[in-house]
């Protein structure tokens, strides 16, 4: 074969080979990228405020039976997928009352109390606050275990540390919630100590620092982490700066929704970032002097979940939109929370989105009588 005849041969064989490369390459660009497959779902979580079964609402309880007690409220919490309130107050036989501290706010209930609140679907109940260890530990191991004999989680106290500070976990279909509850040092605190044999109980302590490393953990065992924090200063009401701040850094570390307790009125609500901030949502049962501490409000908050698979690879995200405030005003006689009607309403209604307002948040009156407050509603801080 000549010089010449031996590259028309190479010749053919690049052009061969260039062609099988195009046909290849073809075939990869005209593969079908396969459509994102998206699985959604929306759950709603309601939240009250503070529940104290003891004191003058014992006595009524006693007197009417506990079945009464949340029956006009019960068809708000029986619609949602999680209940969740703060439970102020031991509900046990066992214990001595703090020494030192004024009797006329030391709280116990009587463990029957408990069933008024597995009849109206409570499903979690933080216990981190100034009034579980009012009657020592031994009165908050036995609500704790009175509560899960009802099946009711809790989150914010424990027989040791590490049982106070772990999360309630509660599983919605495909996804999980969970819920971590801490309270400010103060009055009766007694905070949980040592492992779970011989450990003291006791509840969850508001540190910063803990709560970070908390909330990283719970985010590796759930789609939204909720924190309820007792905090800030009773009958006030506008949540101090101090609050906020640490409201922003804890949503920074991961926190999806966090709602507040301790003052006993009802405060303001602010998206940061995307996360709704309820500072305190009042009273739900209390036997309080103040007029002000029988305005309340029920936070309706949808969840919405959604799961996206994208070339095998799974992206998971939770968002809250929106929440939605009922007012609730709790009965002088009874001490059981209604839904507001008339001019209660109008003027809870008021109070809520001025204090919204103080906050930054316009919020808007419905056609059924409730406040919205949307994320993307004005207001929003960006950083």
């Amino acid at each position: 074969m000549g010089r010449h005849g031996g590259i028309g041969v190479l010749l053919f064989d690049l052009i061969g080979v260039l062609a099988v490369c195009g046909v290849l390459a073809g075939d990869q660009f005209s593969r079908e990228i396969p459509e994102p497959q998206t699985t959604e779902a929306q759950y709603t979580l309601v939240a009250v405020g503070d529940i104290q079964l003891g004191r003058r609402v014992g006595q009524r309880i006693r007197e009417q039976g506990w079945g009464y007690l949340f029956e006009t409220a019960k068809p708000l919490t029986d619609s949602a997928d999680i209940v969740f309130a703060n439970l102020e107050c031991p509900a046990a036989l066992s214990g001595s009352p703090c020494p030192g501290k004024d009797p006329d706010v030391t709280f116990r209930a009587d463990p029957t109390a408990l069933f008024s609140l597995k009849k109206a679907a409570f499903s979690v109940v933080s216990l981190a606050n100034n009034h579980s260890t009012d009657y020592g530990s031994a009165a908050l191991q036995e609500t704790l275990e009175a509560l899960r004999l009802l099946d009711i989680s809790t989150c914010g106290a424990g027989t040791s540390e590490d049982e106070a500070h772990a999360p309630a976990i509660k599983t919605l279909g495909l996804w999980s919630v969970a819920i971590l509850a801490y309270a400010e040092n103060l009055w009766s605190v007694t905070e949980a100590q040592g492992a779970p044999s011989g450990g003291t109980a006791g509840v969850a302590v508001i540190d910063e620092d803990r709560m970070v490393r908390d909330i990283q953990k719970a985010k590796e065992r759930a789609d939204l982490v909720v924190l309820s924090l007792h905090w800030g200063e009773e009958h006030q009401g506008v949540p101090t700066e101090a609050q906020r701040d640490l409201a922003h850094r804890l949503v920074r570390a991961g926190a999806g929704l966090i709602v507040g307790h301790h003052p006993h009125v009802l405060q303001g609500v602010e998206f940061f970032q995307g996360v709704p901030i309820l500072y305190s949502l009042g009273n739900f049962v209390f036997d309080m002097i103040s007029p002000r501490t029988y305005d309340s409000a029920l936070a309706r908050i949808s969840l919405r979940f959604s799961e996206t698979t994208i070339e095998g690879k799974v992206h998971r995200s939770v968002k809250i939109p929106s929440l939605e405030l009922v007012p609730i005003l709790i009965d002088r006689q009874t001490y059981a929370p209604r839904v507001a009607e008339g001019k209660d309403r109008e003027r809870i209604l008021e109070l809520l989105g001025n204090r919204c307002a103080v906050l930054g948040k316009r919020s808007v009156v419905t056609d059924r009588g409730t406040l919205v407050i949307s994320a993307d509603a004005p207001g929003e801080p960006e950083t």
